[in-house]
């Protein structure tokens, strides 16, 4: 594989994985608020689906934040070394 091809397949997975990544940080986050009770997301989901939720996500937010940040450390440190 030519390394435009790889770079381009690596920023592609770079930029899909980090939108997959909000929706799953936002529904991580209302599942925890909802579990602590805080700003009354605890009436709007039950306490059983937060928790469901909340462990549910654990695996596919590690699995898209692998996929989202080694390729933007690789990228990052890519360009670190052209610019010395």
């Amino acid at each position: 594989m030519e390394k435009t091809k790889l770079y381009s397949l690596l920023l592609r997975v770079e930029r899909i994985s980090g939108w997959v990544l909000l929706p799953l940080i936002v529904v991580y986050f209302i599942s925890g608020f909802a579990m602590a009770g805080d700003y009354g997301l605890n009436s709007a989901v039950s306490l059983r689906l937060a928790h469901n939720l909340h462990t549910i996500l654990h695996v596919p937010l590690l699995i898209f934040f692998v996929l989202h940040a080694g390729p933007a450390v690789f990228f990052a440190v890519r360009r670190w070394r052209k610019s010395r």
